[in-house]
């Protein structure tokens, strides 16, 4: 039932880490029947969403700890005083301005090519507790 499947998906993302892997554990070890592989993809589904959360927020830290990461902030920070650019980009939109445009190019081609590194490396799939 949709219903249930909804509620189900909400308990799991109310569960800690701890519980959340030990029901992985459980479903790894009984899956017997199509029921319990869907619960099992509802709990990897949860997982997958918090290590690509921690993974996004350590890659911004990251980010912000390189030397290219500082001074396309401070950039950035110059050009919003300035009001050249707009901070309110959350919705995703493209700025209007050349230099925008330009940054978000250089922005988004790092992010890509770093992204590309990370994920074709072979076992470097980090687990869920220890990030």
């Amino acid at each position: 039932m949709p219903e249930s499947h909804e509620l189900y998906c909400q308990l799991t993302r109310n569960l800690d880490d701890e519980k959340l892997l030990a029901l992985d554990a459980h479903y790894r070890e009984k899956c017997g029947n199509s029921v319990e592989w869907e619960l099992h993809g509802i709990v990897m589904n949860e997982i997958h969403q918090r290590r690509k959360f921690r993974r996004h927020k350590l890659e911004r830290s990251l980010w912000l700890a390189s030397r290219r990461g500082r001074l396309t902030e401070a950039i950035k920070r110059w050009l919003i005083s300035r009001r050249l650019w707009s901070s309110a980009t959350r919705e995703r939109k493209r700025p209007r301005s050349f230099i925008g445009q330009v940054l978000v190019l250089v922005f988004e081609s790092y992010q890509s090519s770093r992204r590309l590194a990370i994920e074709t490396l072979p076992g470097r799939q980090t687990p869920l507790e220890q990030l």
